[in-house]
């Protein structure tokens, strides 16, 4: 089960496969069911994985076992497990699929006030700029994308980098200032 968890966390990563992660995250969440796999201490992870995979292939479509299982981590995780990061990260992704621009941008701003690593940051801004710009927020993704060269350039993250500087353009643009959009 750990290696199929491992597999998936590729899958849904880089590849975004999601055509080869569905049938292997099924079997891996039946393997869960039985009584060694109840104890497996990665079981919400696998939980986890099979979320991003719905959330992947059809967030609308799947949004009934979606929302159990989001409930599921929510119910097991203790409170201060780092784990409830994974459980942020997918309620976010969620709502973003689904185009809930006020609801992941509440949730973004929580995950602000959460332990987070310096490079965690960086991709964290530039998620605060892409909805800001959806909800039509231009001192919202003014202040982001600030925030976002800034620890871009901290934690040496230059796709974020280059994310938060486009943005920084963009308004530019948008300000009429075309000399600093180039």
């Amino acid at each position: 089960m750990l290696s199929n968890h491992l597999y998936l966390t590729v899958l849904n990563g880089a590849s975004g496969d999601y055509s080869i992660a569905l049938p292997i995250v099924e079997r891996a969440m039946a393997m869960t069911r039985t009584p060694a796999g109840s104890r497996f201490p990665q079981r919400i992870c696998v939980r986890e994985d099979q979320i991003r995979i719905w959330v992947g292939v059809d967030p609308a479509g799947y949004a009934a076992g979606i929302e159990a299982g989001i409930a599921m981590m929510e119910a097991e995780l203790p409170e201060e497990s780092y784990c409830r990061s994974c459980l942020m990260a997918v309620r976010t992704r969620y709502a973003f699929e689904l185009g809930r621009w006020d609801e992941t941008w509440a949730l973004l701003e929580e995950t602000l006030t959460t332990r987070l690593l310096p490079q965690e940051l960086p991709a964290l801004h530039t998620q605060l700029c892409l909805v800001a710009w959806r909800r039509g927020d231009w001192e919202g993704l003014r202040h982001w994308a600030a925030e976002g060269v800034a620890s871009s350039r901290t934690s040496d993250m230059a796709a974020c980098l280059a994310e938060c500087t486009a943005w920084q353009a963009v308004l530019a643009r948008r300000d009429g200032d075309e000399p600093a959009a180039q």
